[in-house]
């Protein structure tokens, strides 16, 4: 648990800027099926950020989108 208890220090704190000023394109992947961290969360910083795109994807978990999704998610990132 302590990786998870080092994350959520990092989220309960200020990051020092404003979500709404991050000016650059940002795509959030989320798996609608996380038990770890609820999609709302995503849907909520999604709100905040300008540029933000979701992907919220049906049948994904906090880990397993990482592995089942890596391809779409690197073609997200390249941009092909």
């Amino acid at each position: 648990p302590h990786g998870i208890l080092a994350d959520m220090k990092v989220y309960s704190k200020p990051w020092g800027y404003s979500l709404k000023d991050v000016k650059c394109p940002v795509t959030l992947w989320h798996g609608l099926d996380d038990d770890v961290v609820h999609f709302r969360f995503a849907q909520d910083m999604s709100y905040r950020l300008p540029k933000a795109q979701r992907r919220f994807v049906k049948n994904e978990g906090h880990y397993s989108i990482l592995l089942n999704q890596r391809d779409e998610i690197l073609k997200d990132i390249i941009g092909s």
